[in-house]
């Protein structure tokens, strides 16, 4: 059987995600800039419309969710990928 015809068979690779640590959920990225430049120590306080204002500067039409959906897994907590069973033996370091 030529290789171009011949089967390739592959196994799913199921990881931890890597970006929500498996929670299936990551902090809004306009909420992680907000915590970096507006130290919540120091103990300076915003009005509701002062946050919506510096919000819609940074591109956002209202105060967006603070923790959201994780983009990386799409909220499952993990990451499936189609592994080359060849490749999953190498790794397990099966012989035959």
């Amino acid at each position: 059987m030529d290789k171009k015809r011949s089967p390739k068979y592959l196994v799913i690779k199921r990881q931890i995600c890597p970006e929500c640590e498996g929670s299936g959920i990551t902090i809004h990225p306009a909420w992680s800039l907000y915590w970096k430049e507006i130290d919540v120590n120091t103990g300076l306080r915003m009005t509701e419309q002062e946050t919506a204002l510096w919000f819609r500067e940074h591109g956002e039409d209202r105060i967006p969710p603070e923790e959201v959906e994780c983009p990386e897994c799409g909220g499952n907590g993990w990451i499936e990928e189609h592994v080359d069973i060849r490749e999953v033996l190498r790794e397990i370091a099966w012989t035959p």
